[in-house]
């Protein structure tokens, strides 16, 4: 344990103000993010029917799909972590949105069963 960890904590310097308008982009921007992961996370059950039909897998494998991307998430939830720690949030948000469109993009167009399975689990 580092002796700062328990180091008391002040500071003289007011706090740093931030405008209403940077404010309200903020609050925007939290919402798109929100959704654009929240829709990437979701988007799999309701097209599982159309997916076993174009890829010709069965139930199983879309249950397969579906813990991939549970695991897949859970893997990267530390590494993650630690690249916000260090590189800052609004770095690690920008790549991991650029990631994920390239991986719908990729989704969107695979051809086979194999691509379309990497491209998903490469999402989480």
């Amino acid at each position: 344990m580092s002796v700062l960890q328990n180091a008391p904590v002040s500071s003289d310097a007011p706090p740093a103000r931030v405008s209403e308008k940077s404010q309200r982009a903020a609050v925007v921007c939290g919402c798109l993010v929100a959704f654009a992961y929240s829709a990437n996370y979701t988007n799999h059950a309701p097209l599982a029917p159309a997916l076993m039909r174009e890829f010709g897998f069965n139930q199983a494998l879309a249950g397969f799909l579906t813990t991939g991307i549970f695991a897949t998430h859970a893997g990267i939830q530390m590494p993650g972590g630690h690249l916000v720690d260090r590189l800052g949030s609004r770095r690690v948000i920008l790549c991991a949105l650029v990631w994920v469109a390239l991986g719908n993009f990729a989704m969107a167009f695979a051809g086979r069963t194999g691509s379309y399975w990497r491209a998903r689990f490469s999402l989480g």
